[in-house]
C-alpha cells in the first residue's frame, strides 16, 4: 500500500525547500501567480477591501496568529516521560500498630 497523500506532499515540499535554487524558483512563480490573481481581480489587497471586509480580514489574521502561537507554545514544552502505572508495589505500612510490610497500591 502506498503512502498517504499528505505524507507524499510533505516529502515533496521538504525536497523542494532543501534545494535553494528550486525554492527560489518556486517562490518566484508564487509571487507571479499572486500578482496575476490580483490583476485579474481574483485576489484583493487589504487596501482594496471595504471597511467591513478589512476589519473581518484583520480579525481573521489575529485569530490565526493566536492559534499559531498556541501551537508553537505547546510544541516547545518538554514534558517528562510517563511514569509507569504501578498498581501493587510493596511499601511499609507505618500504622500505629507497628511497622508491618503490606502490599499497598500507589495512585
Amino acid at each position: 500500500m502506498g503512502k498517504p497523500a499528505a505524507e507524499r506532499q510533505r516529502e515533496y515540499r521538504a525536497r523542494r525547500n532543501a534545494d535553494p535554487d528550486r525554492r527560489e524558483n518556486y517562490l518566484r512563480s508564487e509571487r507571479k501567480r499572486w500578482k496575476m490573481n490580483t490583476e485579474e481581480g481574483k485576489k484583493k489587497t487589504i487596501s482594496d477591501l471595504s471597511d467591513r471586509a478589512e476589519r473581518q480580514k484583520r480579525t481573521m489574521w489575529r485569530k490565526a496568529q493566536r492559534r499559531h502561537e498556541e501551537r508553537e507554545a505547546f510544541s516547545n514544552i518538554n514534558t517528562p516521560p510517563q511514569r509507569p502505572n504501578i498498581q501493587h508495589a510493596v511499601q511499609p505500612d507505618l500504622s500505629p500498630q507497628g511497622s508491618v510490610w503490606r502490599a499497598k497500591s500507589i495512585p
